[in-house]
C-alpha cells in the first residue's frame, strides 16, 4: 500500500486571517491536500481583525491546523509598564540584530512540530515548508534540522534583504545574515516568487548549487463557485480599483499626482463633469500617508477609501472595474524584480491594468501578456489621456480596451503554480539528505 506523504507547513498567517500573507500558504496547503498529501499547518495567532470564515471553511479534511502562541498565557497578565517594556526591548532587539520580533513564536512552533512528528509513523515521508513573512520563521527549520533529518523547503514570499532601506539586495545585520546563510545551506530548495530575486540569491550564494534556488510565483485563485451576492457599484462611471496597501517609502503616488494635475488644468465646470464620471476606489488602504496625499492633491472628490473587505468582495470589485491600478513607485526604493501579489488577482479578473512601475519583471510580464498600460515616468499627460479616452468611450457605450489579449496568464492559476510546488515537495521527500 502506498504511503501518504506528509507536509508540515509553517506560516505566521493562515485563514481565517485573510491578509495577503495568509493567501499563498492557504493555497499551497489546499493544493497539496487535493493531490493526496496530509497537511499539518502550524501557524501564529489570529491577531488581526481581518478574519474571513469562508476561507477556513473551504479547507479539505486532509488539512489540520495547529495554532502556536507566543509569550505568556492570558492567565498570567502583565502590567501596562511591563507590556510596554517588553515591546520596547523586542523593538530594540529587532533593530540591533536585523531580525523581526517573532523568535519566541518560532521556538513555540518548533516544539509543536516535534510533538506532531513524535505521534507519526517514522516511515512516513515528511517535508517541512517554512513560508514567510516574517523571516525569523526559518529558525524553525534550523531548530528542527539540528537533531532531525527532516527535508526542508524555504519559501520566500518576500525577499530577505533590506532593499527598501538600503537600496541593496543584501542583509547588513550579522546575526540575520548568519541565520540566512545557514538556512540557505540547510534547505533542500529555496523558493522565490520572481525570477529576479532567484537570480539575486544565486549571485549572493555562488558556492551553493544554482538548482537549489527555484521560482514559483504567486497565483490567482481557482474557481470557488458562482460569485457571491456582493453589492458592487454598477454605473456609467469609469471606475479605477486598487486593492491592498501602499508602501509610502516607495513614493507610489505618481498616478494620483497625475489626477491632481488634471484637476489643476481643468476649469471648475470641466472638473465637476469629470468628477461625476470618474471614480477611484482604494480598497484596504491602512496607512496614514495615503489619505493625506489624496487630500493635499485635492482629489478627495473622486477617490474613495474603503476599509478591508473579504477576499470574495475584493474579487468582485476587481471584476466590475474598468481599470485595476498597480502603483509600485518609480523611485530607487522600488525593486526592479518584483511582482506584487495583487497582480495575479488582477489577471484573474481580466480587467485592464494601469501599472506605474520601474522597468523590470512587472513591466515585462504586463507587456508579454498584453494585459494593461505601463507608465514609467512622472509625465502626467499619458495617464490623463488614457482616462480621457476611457471617459469618452464609456459615454458612447464602447469597450475601453478591446485590444488586450491576456495571453499566457493561465500559467499563474492556482493549479498551475502549485503543481510546481508539489513536484518539488515530492523530489524533496524522496531525495537523500545533503
Amino acid at each position: 500500500m502506498p504511503v501518504t506523504p506528509h507536509l508540515i507547513l509553517v506560516s505566521r498567517y493562515f485563514p481565517p486571517t485573510n491578509i495577503v500573507g495568509a493567501i499563498r500558504p492557504f493555497r499551497l496547503a489546499r493544493h497539496m491536500a487535493n493531490v493526496g498529501w496530509t497537511v499539518d499547518v502550524v501557524h501564529g495567532p489570529h491577531d488581526f481583525n481581518a478574519l474571513e470564515s469562508d476561507l477556513a471553511d473551504s479547507l479539505p479534511d486532509r488539512i489540520q491546523c495547529h495554532p502556536a502562541q507566543t509569550g505568556r498565557s492570558q492567565t498570567q497578565p502583565r502590567s501596562r509598564f511591563v507590556k510596554r517594556w517588553h515591546q520596547m526591548t523586542r523593538l530594540l532587539g529587532s533593530k540591533v540584530t536585523g531580525l523581526d520580533s517573532e523568535l519566541d513564536l518560532a521556538r513555540s512552533m518548533a516544539k509543536r512540530i516535534e510533538a506532531l512528528l513524535s505521534q507519526r509513523d517514522p516511515s512516513t515521508p515528511s517535508v517541512l515548508v517554512t513560508s514567510t513573512p516574517p523571516h525569523s520563521l526559518h529558525v524553525v527549520g534550523l531548530l528542527l534540522r539540528a537533531h532531525r533529518d527532516l527535508p526542508w523547503i524555504v519559501d520566500l514570499r518576500d525577499p530577505w534583504d533590506q532593499f527598501v532601506r538600503t537600496g541593496r539586495h543584501d542583509q547588513p545585520h550579522i546575526i540575520a545574515r548568519t541565520i540566512e546563510r545557514r538556512a540557505m545551506r540547510k534547505a533542500r530548495f529555496v523558493i522565490s516568487t520572481t525570477e529576479g530575486y532567484t537570480d539575486v540569491l544565486r549571485r549572493r550564494f555562488p558556492s551553493l548549487d544554482a538548482g537549489k534556488f527555484r521560482t514559483i510565483t504567486n497565483s490567482y485563485a481557482m474557481d470557488d463557485g458562482p460569485p457571491k451576492d456582493v453589492h458592487v457599484p454598477d454605473d456609467t462611471s469609469v471606475r479605477v480599483v486598487y486593492t491592498g496597501i501602499f508602501y509610502p517609502a516607495k513614493d507610489p503616488y505618481t498616478f494620483f499626482r497625475a489626477l491632481g494635475q488634471w484637476k489643476r488644468r481643468s476649469s471648475p465646470a470641466q472638473w465637476q463633469h469629470i468628477a461625476e464620471r470618474l471614480r477611484v476606489d482604494l480598497v484596504g488602504v491602512a496607512d496614514a500617508t495615503t489619505p493625506r496625499v489624496i487630500a493635499e492633491l485635492g482629489i478627495s472628490d473622486i477617490v474613495t477609501l474603503i476599509t478591508r473587505v473579504p477576499q470574495h468582495e475584493a474579487r468582485e470589485r476587481c471584476r466590475h472595474a474598468d481599470f485595476l491600478l498597480i502603483a509600485s513607485g518609480l523611485s530607487d526604493k522600488s525593486r526592479e524584480g518584483w511582482l506584487p501579489s495583487k497582480l495575479f488577482e488582477y489577471l484573474a479578473a481580466k480587467r485592464p491594468i494601469i501599472a506605474v512601475c520601474r522597468e523590470g519583471e512587472l513591466a515585462r510580464l504586463i507587456r508579454d501578456s498584453n494585459c494593461g498600460f505601463l507608465f514609467q515616468d512622472e509625465d502626467p499627460k499619458p495617464i490623463i489621456a488614457l482616462l480621457e479616452d476611457a471617459l469618452e468611450r464609456k459615454a458612447r457605450g464602447q469597450s475601453i480596451a478591446d485590444d488586450l489579449s491576456y495571453s499566457g496568464i493561465e500559467r499563474y492559476s492556482e493549479e498551475a503554480v502549485f503543481s510546481q510546488f508539489a513536484q518539488l515537495a515530492q523530489e524533496t521527500a524522496v531525495a537523500k539528505d545533503d
